[in-house]
């Protein structure tokens, strides 16, 4: 019971409902009639998202990878990656290493929580997928004010890195959004 004598629900009961019949018993006929459309059980419906932990898992992997990759040719080969060889545009990519270095960690930290199952991995899955999303808007914005993706080949490479991170993002929060709970109980799968 909760003050003022009304009982409060559980946060996680559901009431069975259908679309167009509430669960009463006046709609039980249409319901069994199957006349009514069975309520979306958000716990089992498929999702766009159908990665498995192992799936996630790999993706990390392939982003620390990528992150490695790209920071050790820029320093190493620039012109394999470079889209400009304006001094402005090397500024701005040479601001990236530190804010790339933590998307690295937030990627490192939720595979190995994800390994373990341990409940940080839904902070560390949402840290690497917001990570992900600001530095994809920062690179964008820059991109299209300076007319990046118009310069041949290195535009093509700056469009590709985008898009990845981009997707990487999108994936990473919805994933650990959805499957909160499990992360959370350390069951998710």
């Amino acid at each position: 019971m909760s003050e003022g004598g009304i009982r409060a629900r559980p946060a996680r009961q559901r009431r069975e409902t259908h679309r167009g019949c509430a669960a009463t018993d006046d709609n039980a006929a249409r319901r069994d009639a199957g006349l009514c459309e069975p309520a979306v059980n958000w716990e089992t419906r498929p999702s766009l998202c159908c990665m498995t932990v192992r799936g996630i898992r790999i993706m990390l992997l392939v982003a620390i990878v990528i992150d490695i990759a790209y920071w050790t040719i820029w320093f190493t080969q620039r012109s394999w990656v470079e889209s400009d060889t304006t001094a402005a545009y090397i500024a701005f990519e040479n601001a990236f290493p530190l804010a790339d270095a933590w998307l690295g960690l937030t990627c490192v930290l939720a595979f190995i929580a994800l390994g373990r199952k341990t409940p940080s991995a839904l902070l560390w899955l949402i840290a690497a997928g917001s990570a992900g999303m600001y530095l994809f808007g920062m690179d964008v914005l820059y991109d299209l004010q300076n007319d990046i993706y118009g310069k041949g080949a290195g535009g093509i490479i700056e469009a590709g890195i985008n898009l990845i991170t981009f997707v990487f993002s999108v994936i990473a929060l919805r994933w650990a959004w959805t499957r909160r709970d499990a992360l959370l109980t350390g069951t998710a799968t």
